[in-house]
């Protein structure tokens, strides 16, 4: 299983909302770290960032 896989990914994200549902309703805050979070972020900032790139190209297009 690969970090940038599908797979990767489910596996990820089932251990975060466990993270979240063990630490809900303490005082306890806890955050997940490792190459699987760098990736996970980075793929939420770029699909994130892709709807302002594909706005800013239309308007441009439609500005020429």
């Amino acid at each position: 299983m690969g970090l940038n896989t599908p797979t990767g990914h489910d596996a990820y994200q089932q251990t975060s909302e466990i993270v979240k549902r063990v630490a809900d309703g303490s005082s306890l805050k806890a955050t997940l770290t490792g190459p699987s979070a760098t990736i996970s972020d980075l793929t939420d900032v770029g699909s994130r960032d892709m709807h302002h790139i594909e706005i800013a190209t239309a308007i441009l297009v439609l500005g020429i």
